[in-house]
C-alpha cells in the first residue's frame, strides 16, 4: 500500500501468497473481503523507500497513523498482522481470524488500539484472544505504552454445546 490515502478493498476473497505491506497515514479497509493467506505473515507495517512500501522491523522507521479494519484472513496458522512501531493513531479493529497462529504480533507500537478481533482456530473453536494456538500466544505485545486492547466476542464450543459472552477491555 503506497503511502498516505484510504485503500477499499473491493469485496471478495483474495489469495495471498506474499506479506502486504502497508505504511503510515494509510487507512486500510478490507470491506468485508477476505484474505487467504499461506502460512507467512499476512499485514505487516511498513514504511515507503525509494517508491516502494517496505517491511519496517528491525528499523527505527514509524507506521504512524495507519489502520486496517473491516475483514476476515484466513492465514493457514502464519500470523495476521506483524507490526513495528505501530503508534500514533494507529488501529486495527473489526477483524476476524481464521486459523492463524497469533492475531498480533506488535514491536514497539505506542498508543495502538486493537479492538474487536475475533479469532475461530483450526479446531472448530472460537477462543478468547488470550488463549493461545500452536504454544505461542495469540496476541503478543511488547515495549507498548498505553496500547488498548478491547473485545467484544461470542466464545461458543460446537463440541460442547454451550455459549458465553466474554467482554474485556485493558491498557497495557
Amino acid at each position: 500500500a503506497a503511502a498516505g490515502g484510504v485503500i477499499e478493498w473491493p469485496t471478495a476473497s483474495y489469495r495471498v501468497d506474499s506479506t502486504i505491506y502497508f505504511s503510515e497515514n494509510t487507512k486500510t479497509d478490507l470491506c468485508k473481503s477476505t484474505v487467504l493467506g499461506s502460512g507467512n505473515v499476512s499485514f505487516a507495517s511498513g514504511y515507503l523507500s525509494g517508491g516502494a512500501v517496505i517491511a519496517n522491523y528491525g528499523t527505527a522507521n514509524t507506521c504512524d497513523k495507519a489502520s486496517i479494519e473491516n475483514g476476515t484472513i484466513n492465514n493457514s496458522n502464519g500470523i495476521a498482522f506483524k507490526l513495528t512501531n505501530f503508534r500514533f493513531y494507529c488501529y486495527i479493529k473489526d477483524v476476524v481470524c481464521l486459523n492463524v497462529a497469533q492475531i498480533v504480533v506488535a514491536d514497539n507500537c505506542f498508543y495502538s488500539r486493537y479492538e474487536n478481533l475475533i479469532y475461530f482456530g483450526a479446531s472448530d473453536y472460537v477462543s478468547g484472544v488470550a488463549d493461545t494456538t500452536l504454544g505461542s500466544p495469540t496476541i503478543v505485545v511488547t515495549n507498548a505504552i498505553r496500547a488498548t486492547l478491547t473485545s467484544s466476542m461470542e466464545v461458543i464450543s460446537r463440541s460442547e454445546e454451550h455459549t458465553s459472552e466474554l467482554q474485556s477491555q485493558s491498557t497495557i
